[in-house]
């Protein structure tokens, strides 16, 4: 059936891979996960936030995790949400201009556990950046926003995504260029009247792993995006 055939809402989904398309406005409450894009506090942070031992978050302004004006850039974003085995806590932040770097967080404290910086991502100077890490099987998926955001319906952000079997990388895309040198396998770009998907997120609900991103519509007006992500037989992921 076409899920949007009784709501309006022909500009507002993004087909499935096969079969029918399916409506955001269709998918069940416990989908429908809002957030913003910009602001003092990203939904990342507030996400991240929650999933810090009891008290870290009375802490949060006890001291800086790391600065910004000795040689690094301010624009950091992305909370990992999702802990890698060995319970170690990571921030990944993206600088737009210098590439995606990781660090070790205490977890005792909530302040950087060492004054080691890993680059896991980078273009040369191209823009990157919203990185986000996911754990599926026996891979870390590192998904990042390629190119710019934030220009309506002339945005050309796209979701990139790379893997690694260790928390800190090396991560690889596809065809096997590292991300630190510009690679990255394409998951979701412009289609349609889906204009600059970027800023993404991934969850697991009940029975599929969920892509959630922000687009925007024709006439400029920034959306929210929701997809179920499947994992083709060489587990690199895909949306429908």
């Amino acid at each position: 059936m076409d899920g949007c055939a009784d709501h309006g809402c022909p500009d507002d989904r993004v087909p499935r891979r096969a079969g029918p398309p399916r409506c955001r406005r269709d998918l069940p409450e416990s989908r429908k996960r809002h957030r913003r894009h910009r602001g003092t506090r990203s939904v990342h942070d507030q996400a991240a936030e929650r999933r810090l031992p009891r008290g870290l978050h009375r802490r949060r302004h006890r001291a800086q995790v790391l600065p910004g004006p000795h040689g690094l850039p301010q624009h950091r974003r992305g909370l990992p949400r999702r802990r890698p085995l060995d319970l170690r806590l990571h921030q990944a932040f993206g600088s737009f201009w210098s590439g995606i770097k990781l660090i070790a967080i205490n977890p005792s404290t909530g302040l950087r556990a060492d004054n080691s910086i890993v680059s896991i991502a980078g273009r040369g100077g191209g823009p990157i950046e919203a990185p986000f890490i996911f754990r599926h099987g026996a891979y870390y998926y590192l998904y990042v926003s390629f190119d710019y955001c934030c220009r309506g319906a002339s945005s050309n952000y796209r979701i990139m995504v790379g893997r690694s079997t260790s928390v800190t990388g090396p991560y690889y895309d596809r065809n096997g260029v590292a991300m630190t040198s510009g690679g990255g396998t394409e998951l979701l770009a412009s289609h349609g009247s889906i204009h600059g998907p970027g800023g993404e997120g991934v969850f697991t609900d009940t029975d599929h792993d969920i892509l959630d991103y922000h687009y925007y519509a024709d006439d400029g007006t920034p959306q929210l995006g929701i997809n179920w992500l499947g994992y083709d037989s060489a587990g690199w992921p895909y949306v429908f």
